[in-house]
């Protein structure tokens, strides 16, 4: 039979069960690809360049200007790495009060007398056969327009004024055409007078 005794263990209580911990996954991640850097600390690793804007005294002589604008080793270095931001300033744009008016384009009044051995085409729209041709076409132009002189005469006289109104402008896109012949009752009269004085002279 047990009996109570002073020296004999207490008995055991029961454990309090705790609540499971909630599972995370993590993401899986290739044991050898390293954490790209994020922008911030990719910016905060390369090297702030102080900005300089450039004042006139930093200003290359006219001498010393060239056509090149190919890359030197000096471009490379130094604060010519990155192109300076210059700021305008902070004063707030004032604009300029005028009164509206209305521009009419009018074309210019200049004149100038016959041309008659002008190559149009050439001269005006740059238009030309290659290096080599057009000096073949040129020559061709010129010794043929030589014996048509007078007809040319007759239609425009040596004192009258020639305009450029209804011409393409110069740089302009202008189409590739032939240049027409003009019809002219006195130009046919002064090349008949031409024709009919050359047996009379020889």
């Amino acid at each position: 039979m047990l009996s109570d005794s002073p020296n004999s263990p207490p008995p055991p209580q029961p454990r309090a069960v705790e609540p499971p911990l909630p599972i995370q996954l993590s993401p899986p991640t290739e044991p050898s690809a390293a954490p790209l850097p994020t922008l911030e600390q990719q910016l905060a690793g390369q090297i702030k360049l102080a900005e300089k804007c450039i004042s006139p005294r930093d200003l290359k002589s006219i001498r010393k200007i060239t056509a090149d604008i190919s890359i030197k080793p000096e471009d490379l270095t130094g604060s010519k790495r990155l192109p300076p931001e210059c700021s305008l300033g902070d004063t707030p744009l004032q604009p300029r009060h005028w009164r509206q008016i209305t521009f009419a384009w009018t074309a210019a009044s200049t004149s100038h007398n016959p041309t008659y051995f002008e190559d149009e085409q050439l001269e005006r729209y740059g238009h030309t056969w290659g290096p080599v041709k057009q000096t073949a076409v040129s020559a061709v132009r010129f010794f043929a327009t030589v014996p048509l002189l007078p007809y040319y005469m007759g239609v425009y006289p040596p004192n009258e004024c020639i305009y450029d109104l209804g011409q393409y402008r110069p740089g302009s896109c202008a189409p590739h055409y032939l240049d027409p012949f003009p019809i002219s009752i006195r130009g046919a009269l002064y090349e008949g007078m031409f024709l009919g004085l050359i047996p009379v002279a020889l």
